[in-house]
């Protein structure tokens, strides 16, 4: 799917929360490794928005992704689109929008090694503040 595009990614969320019988899932997980350095900031917030409007309590979202301690390091593909993200200011931004709490967020090499490479990455539990 294309994250650029307004609601799509909401959208999904909201069908696997209420499932195909209206019923849905009791928790639900969401999972996206290499994926916020592999979009721009516009598509990180479209994600951000709908994980806040989407998850519930019980739900978790776990992310793994390069961060701009990587910016220099040698990459095993070097020829497609990256952002490095800095931690800090990613968990700045969801702090600042209120609606997830981050409850283990970790940054260093040795996670996620792909061949030769030993990337520097980022990776983050997120889980909604209980819904009042």
């Amino acid at each position: 799917m294309d994250l650029g595009v307004g609601g799509g990614f909401h959208t999904i969320l909201n069908r696997l929360l209420t499932g195909p019988d209206g019923v849905g899932t009791k928790s639900l997980a969401v999972y996206g490794r290499f994926l916020l350095h592999a979009v721009t900031e516009d598509e990180e917030d479209t994600v951000l928005a709908a994980l806040a409007a989407s998850l519930r309590t019980g739900d978790r979202c776990f992310l793994e992704f390069r961060t701009d301690k990587d910016l220099s390091l040698r990459k095993q593909f070097r020829s497609h689109y990256r952002r490095f993200v800095k931690l800090d200011e990613f968990l700045d931004k969801v702090r600042s929008a209120g609606a997830l709490d981050c409850l283990y967020a970790e940054e260093g090499q040795g996670m996620a090694r792909y061949g030769d490479e030993d990337p520097f990455v980022a990776r983050v539990h997120l889980a909604p503040f209980p819904k009042q």
